[in-house]
């Protein structure tokens, strides 16, 4: 089974207090939202020990549960909606475990980074998928320029709201490394976290 869960790789008003990952992080994170729209929303909240925010992402997509977990799976479908990835490499290391290798492309005066994460289901009912998300490098040959960022905690809460709707929810942070700013760091991932919702409910909605 294969897990792509990089989503990786978000003006505010108060959301909610003290929100901790259903994926079992010990963090508590007061979640700013960023920018909403009827469909989807991105919040950011600041990490408690380093300059990274983290990043909470949801969606509302008309599809069912089971679909949505198989187009996660899917190498061939990342560009269809995560943002500046050009590549991703899939490795299933147990049955509900998988180790995933996402290459972003760079920009201006920003360099190409690389993501590895090992993506495990803990939860899978037929009304609720949970997906944790956690910073596993392993030695790699980086492409010529490319950085490797650091993941500090990922985690996937996907919900059969009614026949018709799902819920999806993606809480994450992760440092770029190198030698970007993180103040630049942090809005690209913002700006590229809704442009990856922009693409889910395109590709959803037809």
């Amino acid at each position: 089974m294969k897990l792509l869960t990089c989503l990786s790789l978000l003006f505010c008003t108060f959301v909610g207090a003290s929100s901790q990952s259903t994926c079992g992080y010990h963090y508590s994170l007061d979640w700013q939202l960023w920018q909403s729209n009827a469909n989807y929303s991105v919040s950011t909240a600041r990490m408690p020990n380093n300059k990274s925010i983290a990043l909470q992402a949801k969606i509302i997509l008309p599809t069912k549960i089971n679909h949505f977990y198989q187009f996660l799976h899917h190498e061939e479908s990342v560009a269809l909606w995560l943002a500046r990835a050009e590549d991703v490499e899939i490795t299933q290391v147990a049955k509900n475990q998988s180790m995933i290798t996402t290459y972003f492309s760079g920009g201006f005066f920003i360099s190409p980074r690389v993501m590895q994460a090992t993506s495990t289901v803990t939860t899978h009912t037929e009304r609720n998928i949970v997906i944790k998300v956690e910073n596993k490098p392993t030695p790699i040959t980086l492409p010529e320029s490319s950085v490797l960022m650091t993941l500090h905690f990922g985690c996937w809460h996907i919900k059969q709201l009614s026949p018709t709707a799902l819920e999806v929810t993606y809480q994450f942070s992760a440092s770029a490394n190198g030698n970007i700013p993180t103040w630049i760091a942090n809005k690209v991932a913002k700006k590229s976290l809704w442009k990856s919702l922009e693409k889910l409910q395109q590709h959803f909605t037809g």
